[in-house]
């Protein structure tokens, strides 16, 4: 549990909604010949980030509320 969940929230937000469009757009495009190496590199950060931040944990735990 975090102490202050809504702060964490509103400065992680951009960056995760962020992250998620580049996952999104590497995702339709993965079948140019390229393989699909792109779009896992891009879900790995994505989950790396939203675990160090605890982006998920904060936003369940405000819908809790």
């Amino acid at each position: 549990m975090y102490q202050y969940p809504e702060n964490i929230v509103r400065v992680m937000k951009f960056q995760i909604v962020n992250l998620r469009s580049v996952v999104n757009h590497h995702y339709k495009h993965r079948h140019d010949g390229r393989g699909n190496q792109a779009v896992r590199n891009w879900i790995e950060a994505l989950r790396k980030a939203d675990r160090s931040s605890g982006y998920s944990e904060c936003l369940a735990q405000l819908n809790k509320i």
